[in-house]
């Protein structure tokens, strides 16, 4: 068996990331209705071809449509974490 899904199963991952941006691999699986392996295999060449990209850590990866990915200000943040840099930014000052 082929490690390369087939064009459909790349297009319709493609597509369904571009409607679902921020999702992980096996949200997308879930959500297509295919092997977490399959979405994986898919994701693995959508990003080499760089039709995707993905934030995130290994494991945990969020995947979003073209490669131009910037993470939101907060990301990986909590509100408290935030509370305490903005508090010591004013500090710092």
């Amino acid at each position: 068996m082929s490690k390369n899904p087939p064009d459909t199963i790349k297009s319709q991952v493609a597509e369904f990331i571009k409607r679902n941006p921020g999702l992980r691999a096996c949200e997308v699986a879930r959500g297509i209705g295919i092997k977490p392996s399959t979405a994986g295999s898919a994701l693995s060449a959508l990003l080499k071809s760089r039709h995707i990209g993905k934030l995130g850590k290994p494991g945990f990866y969020q995947y979003y449509p073209g490669t131009e990915v910037t993470a939101p200000d907060n990301f990986g943040i909590s509100a408290g974490m935030k509370m305490l840099n903005d508090c010591l930014a004013s500090v710092r000052v």
